[in-house]
């Protein structure tokens, strides 16, 4: 009688580990599912994204092309402009730092 109880308990314990087992199962099928279809998602908007950037790109260079001509004369006029507006600031300090050591400044 004793040994028979024993193996009833054995046996509903068993069948109770294979519905767990089963249930476990099923819940790590639903979530790999679910991990590929946001993976899927993922890669669809990481595409589109791309699209829209490289749109955005082709749009850009040619403005560039269009917004700079290159003149070599008015360069060279800019150029010596600079210059000269350099030096004239170095004079201008040097004079200051004379004026400044006579102490007139």
């Amino acid at each position: 009688m004793r040994n028979e109880k024993g193996m009833m308990m054995t046996k509903i314990r068993n069948k109770k580990k294979k519905k767990q087992k089963k249930k476990k199962k099923k819940k790590q099928k639903k979530k790999k599912k679910k991990q590929k279809k946001k993976k899927k998602q993922k890669k669809k908007k990481k595409k589109k994204k791309k699209k829209k950037k490289k749109k955005k790109k082709k749009k850009k260079k040619k403005k560039k092309k269009d917004s700079f001509i290159y003149l070599p004369r008015v360069h060279m006029m800019l150029h010596d402009i600079a210059i000269t507006d350099y030096e004239n600031d170095f004079d201008l300090q040097r004079i200051d730092y004379q004026n400044h050591r006579k102490g007139l400044g």
